[in-house]
Protein backbone atom coordinates (compact mmCIF):
# COMPACT_ATOMS: atom_id res chain seq x y z
CA UNK A 1 0.00 0.00 0.00
CA UNK A 2 1.43 3.38 -0.98
CA UNK A 3 1.43 6.41 1.30
CA UNK A 4 -1.38 8.06 -0.66
CA UNK A 5 -3.69 5.13 0.09
CA UNK A 6 -3.08 5.55 3.83
CA UNK A 7 -3.92 9.28 3.94
CA UNK A 8 -7.33 9.92 5.49
CA UNK A 9 -7.46 13.70 5.05
CA UNK A 10 -5.27 16.73 4.35
CA UNK A 11 -5.97 20.29 5.52
CA UNK A 12 -4.16 23.31 4.09
CA UNK A 13 -3.78 26.14 6.61
CA UNK A 14 -3.29 29.56 5.03
CA UNK A 15 -1.79 32.67 6.58
CA UNK A 16 -5.15 34.45 6.42
CA UNK A 17 -6.66 31.87 8.78
CA UNK A 18 -8.46 29.72 6.23
CA UNK A 19 -8.32 25.95 6.66
CA UNK A 20 -9.10 24.22 3.37
CA UNK A 21 -9.44 20.53 2.54
CA UNK A 22 -6.80 19.41 0.06
CA UNK A 23 -6.30 16.40 -2.17
CA UNK A 24 -3.11 14.87 -3.52
CA UNK A 25 -2.93 15.34 -7.28
CA UNK A 26 0.39 13.55 -7.81
CA UNK A 27 3.62 12.72 -6.03
CA UNK A 28 7.24 13.13 -7.06
CA UNK A 29 9.26 10.57 -5.10
CA UNK A 30 12.50 11.79 -6.66
CA UNK A 31 12.18 15.31 -5.26
CA UNK A 32 10.13 14.15 -2.24
CA UNK A 33 7.25 16.53 -2.92
CA UNK A 34 3.54 16.24 -3.61
CA UNK A 35 1.17 18.52 -5.52
CA UNK A 36 -2.02 19.35 -3.61
CA UNK A 37 -5.26 20.81 -4.92
CA UNK A 38 -7.63 23.03 -2.94
CA UNK A 39 -10.89 24.62 -4.09
CA UNK A 40 -10.20 28.31 -3.58
CA UNK A 41 -9.39 31.52 -5.40
CA UNK A 42 -6.76 34.18 -4.75
CA UNK A 43 -4.28 31.83 -3.15
CA UNK A 44 -1.10 33.67 -2.14
CA UNK A 45 2.16 32.69 -3.81
CA UNK A 46 5.65 33.87 -2.89
CA UNK A 47 8.04 35.39 -5.39
CA UNK A 48 10.67 32.95 -6.60
CA UNK A 49 14.40 33.34 -6.32
CA UNK A 50 16.50 33.33 -9.45
CA UNK A 51 18.86 30.43 -10.05
CA UNK A 52 21.44 32.73 -11.60
CA UNK A 53 21.89 34.92 -8.52
CA UNK A 54 21.86 32.17 -5.90
CA UNK A 55 25.35 31.19 -4.80
CA UNK A 56 27.31 29.88 -1.84
CA UNK A 57 27.43 32.39 1.00
CA UNK A 58 23.95 33.84 0.50
CA UNK A 59 21.90 34.15 3.69
CA UNK A 60 18.76 32.02 3.87
CA UNK A 61 15.91 31.20 6.26
CA UNK A 62 14.30 27.79 6.73
CA UNK A 63 10.73 27.59 8.04
CA UNK A 64 8.83 24.72 9.62
CA UNK A 65 5.83 23.84 11.77
CA UNK A 66 7.06 21.21 14.25
CA UNK A 67 3.99 21.27 16.49
CA UNK A 68 1.34 21.28 13.79
CA UNK A 69 -0.05 24.56 15.08
CA UNK A 70 -0.65 26.00 11.62
CA UNK A 71 -1.01 29.80 11.36
CA UNK A 72 -1.96 30.24 15.02
CA UNK A 73 1.68 30.57 16.07
CA UNK A 74 4.83 31.83 14.40
CA UNK A 75 6.66 29.11 12.45
CA UNK A 76 9.96 27.62 13.55
CA UNK A 77 12.66 29.67 11.84
CA UNK A 78 16.34 28.82 11.44
CA UNK A 79 19.01 30.95 9.82
CA UNK A 80 22.12 30.13 7.81
CA UNK A 81 23.86 30.43 4.47
CA UNK A 82 23.88 28.52 1.22
CA UNK A 83 26.78 26.10 1.64
CA UNK A 84 26.90 24.72 -1.90
CA UNK A 85 24.99 24.31 -5.14
CA UNK A 86 25.25 20.84 -6.59
CA UNK A 87 23.39 17.71 -7.57
CA UNK A 88 21.97 15.71 -4.69
CA UNK A 89 21.91 12.73 -7.03
CA UNK A 90 22.08 12.37 -10.84
CA UNK A 91 18.45 13.43 -11.30
CA UNK A 92 18.04 16.73 -9.46
CA UNK A 93 19.82 19.88 -8.38
CA UNK A 94 20.08 20.65 -4.68
CA UNK A 95 20.71 23.66 -2.50
CA UNK A 96 22.83 22.77 0.53
CA UNK A 97 22.57 24.97 3.61
CA UNK A 98 23.80 25.06 7.20
CA UNK A 99 20.47 26.50 8.40
CA UNK A 100 19.17 24.18 11.14
CA UNK A 101 17.38 21.36 9.35
CA UNK A 102 15.57 18.40 10.87
CA UNK A 103 12.18 16.70 10.78
CA UNK A 104 10.54 19.91 12.05
CA UNK A 105 11.05 21.88 8.83
CA UNK A 106 10.93 19.12 6.20
CA UNK A 107 8.42 20.28 3.60
CA UNK A 108 8.76 23.90 4.64
CA UNK A 109 10.20 26.66 2.47
CA UNK A 110 13.78 27.85 2.20
CA UNK A 111 13.71 31.58 1.42
CA UNK A 112 16.19 34.38 0.88
CA UNK A 113 16.29 37.65 2.81
CA UNK A 114 13.93 39.26 0.31
CA UNK A 115 11.25 36.68 1.07
CA UNK A 116 11.64 34.86 -2.22
CA UNK A 117 11.19 31.11 -2.40
CA UNK A 118 14.39 29.17 -3.04
CA UNK A 119 13.09 25.66 -2.54
CA UNK A 120 11.43 23.06 -0.34
CA UNK A 121 13.35 21.63 2.61
CA UNK A 122 14.02 17.92 2.77
CA UNK A 123 15.85 15.55 5.07
CA UNK A 124 18.56 13.53 3.35
CA UNK A 125 20.23 10.43 4.80
CA UNK A 126 19.65 11.27 8.48
CA UNK A 127 21.35 8.00 9.46
CA UNK A 128 24.53 9.27 7.81
CA UNK A 129 24.43 13.00 8.50
CA UNK A 130 22.29 13.05 11.64
CA UNK A 131 19.26 15.24 12.19
CA UNK A 132 21.04 18.36 13.42
CA UNK A 133 24.35 18.09 11.61
CA UNK A 134 24.45 21.39 9.76
CA UNK A 135 24.04 19.52 6.47
CA UNK A 136 20.61 20.45 5.17
CA UNK A 137 19.13 20.41 1.68
CA UNK A 138 16.33 21.96 -0.29
CA UNK A 139 14.92 20.98 -3.66
CA UNK A 140 15.17 24.23 -5.63
CA UNK A 141 12.06 25.81 -7.08
CA UNK A 142 13.44 25.68 -10.64
CA UNK A 143 13.76 21.89 -10.34
CA UNK A 144 10.17 21.64 -9.14
CA UNK A 145 8.88 23.87 -11.94
CA UNK A 146 10.27 21.45 -14.54
CA UNK A 147 7.94 18.68 -13.40
CA UNK A 148 4.83 20.71 -12.54
CA UNK A 149 3.10 20.00 -15.90
CA UNK A 150 3.43 16.28 -15.31
CA UNK A 151 2.22 16.54 -11.71
CA UNK A 152 -0.72 18.75 -12.72
CA UNK A 153 -1.72 16.01 -15.16
CA UNK A 154 -1.90 13.58 -12.23
CA UNK A 155 1.19 11.63 -13.23
CA UNK A 156 3.40 10.42 -10.39
CA UNK A 157 7.19 10.55 -10.75
CA UNK A 158 9.20 7.72 -9.25
CA UNK A 159 12.83 6.62 -9.32
CA UNK A 160 13.48 3.70 -11.63
CA UNK A 161 14.04 0.15 -10.41
CA UNK A 162 16.22 -2.12 -12.55
CA UNK A 163 15.96 -5.17 -10.31
CA UNK A 164 19.55 -6.15 -9.50
CA UNK A 165 21.19 -6.91 -6.18
CA UNK A 166 24.71 -5.51 -6.21
CA UNK A 167 27.37 -5.23 -8.87
CA UNK A 168 30.85 -6.77 -8.83
CA UNK A 169 34.00 -5.33 -10.46
CA UNK A 170 36.00 -7.92 -12.39
CA UNK A 171 39.82 -8.19 -12.10
CA UNK A 172 40.20 -7.87 -15.85
CA UNK A 173 37.83 -4.90 -15.98
CA UNK A 174 34.10 -4.61 -16.36
CA UNK A 175 31.28 -5.47 -13.99
CA UNK A 176 29.23 -8.57 -13.24
CA UNK A 177 25.62 -8.79 -12.10
CA UNK A 178 25.90 -11.35 -9.25
CA UNK A 179 22.18 -11.50 -8.49
CA UNK A 180 19.16 -10.50 -10.54
CA UNK A 181 15.93 -9.99 -8.63
CA UNK A 182 13.40 -12.68 -9.62
CA UNK A 183 10.37 -11.28 -11.44
CA UNK A 184 12.02 -7.83 -11.58
CA UNK A 185 12.18 -5.79 -14.80
CA UNK A 186 15.77 -6.81 -15.63
CA UNK A 187 14.92 -10.49 -15.14
CA UNK A 188 11.85 -10.09 -17.32
CA UNK A 189 14.01 -8.57 -20.07
CA UNK A 190 16.37 -11.56 -19.97
CA UNK A 191 19.17 -10.54 -17.58
CA UNK A 192 20.52 -13.47 -15.56
CA UNK A 193 22.84 -14.02 -12.59
CA UNK A 194 26.48 -13.79 -13.66
CA UNK A 195 25.93 -11.73 -16.83
CA UNK A 196 28.77 -9.27 -17.46
CA UNK A 197 27.99 -5.66 -18.35
CA UNK A 198 29.57 -4.50 -21.62
CA UNK A 199 27.70 -1.21 -22.06
CA UNK A 200 24.94 0.77 -20.37
CA UNK A 201 22.78 2.92 -22.67
CA UNK A 202 25.57 2.82 -25.23
CA UNK A 203 28.30 3.80 -22.79
CA UNK A 204 31.02 1.13 -22.57
CA UNK A 205 31.47 -0.43 -19.14
CA UNK A 206 35.15 0.53 -19.32
CA UNK A 207 34.04 4.17 -19.19
CA UNK A 208 32.83 3.76 -15.61
CA UNK A 209 35.70 4.14 -13.16
CA UNK A 210 33.98 2.47 -10.20
CA UNK A 211 30.95 0.40 -9.24
CA UNK A 212 29.49 3.56 -7.69
CA UNK A 213 29.62 5.31 -11.07
CA UNK A 214 27.57 2.53 -12.64
CA UNK A 215 25.07 2.54 -9.77
CA UNK A 216 24.67 6.32 -10.01
CA UNK A 217 23.98 6.03 -13.74
CA UNK A 218 21.29 3.45 -13.02
CA UNK A 219 19.83 5.51 -10.17
CA UNK A 220 19.60 8.52 -12.46
CA UNK A 221 16.81 6.93 -14.47
CA UNK A 222 13.07 7.20 -13.81
CA UNK A 223 10.32 4.61 -13.73
CA UNK A 224 8.90 4.00 -17.20
CA UNK A 225 12.15 4.81 -18.98
CA UNK A 226 13.94 2.18 -21.05
CA UNK A 227 17.50 1.19 -20.19
CA UNK A 228 19.60 -0.66 -22.77
CA UNK A 229 22.06 -3.21 -21.39
CA UNK A 230 24.71 -4.87 -23.50
CA UNK A 231 25.93 -7.96 -21.66
CA UNK A 232 28.10 -11.02 -22.17
CA UNK A 233 26.91 -14.46 -21.12
CA UNK A 234 29.61 -17.03 -21.71
CA UNK A 235 30.70 -16.45 -25.28
CA UNK A 236 27.45 -14.78 -26.29
CA UNK A 237 26.71 -11.05 -26.47
CA UNK A 238 23.17 -9.87 -25.80
CA UNK A 239 21.37 -6.55 -26.05
CA UNK A 240 18.54 -6.22 -23.50
CA UNK A 241 15.97 -3.43 -23.35
CA UNK A 242 14.61 -3.00 -19.81
CA UNK A 243 11.59 -0.84 -18.99
CA UNK A 244 12.21 0.29 -15.41
CA UNK A 245 9.61 -0.26 -12.70
CA UNK A 246 8.97 2.25 -9.90
CA UNK A 247 11.42 1.64 -7.07
CA UNK A 248 9.63 -0.04 -4.16
CA UNK A 249 8.85 2.30 -1.27
CA UNK A 250 10.14 1.76 2.23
Amino acid sequence: MCIRDRIESITAHLADGRALPAKVVARDRVRQIALLRVEADDLPAPARASREELEAGRFVLAFGDPFGAGPRVAPLTTFGVVSAMHKLDPRIDAVQTDAGMNDANVGGPLIDLRGRLIGINLLVMPDRFGRNSGVGYAVPVWSIEKVLPQLRAGKDIAPGFLGISGLEPLPAGGYRFPKVVPDGPAHGAGLRDGDVLLALDGRPAAGFATVRDVILAIRGRLAGETMVLEVRRGGEKLVLRVVLDPRPEG
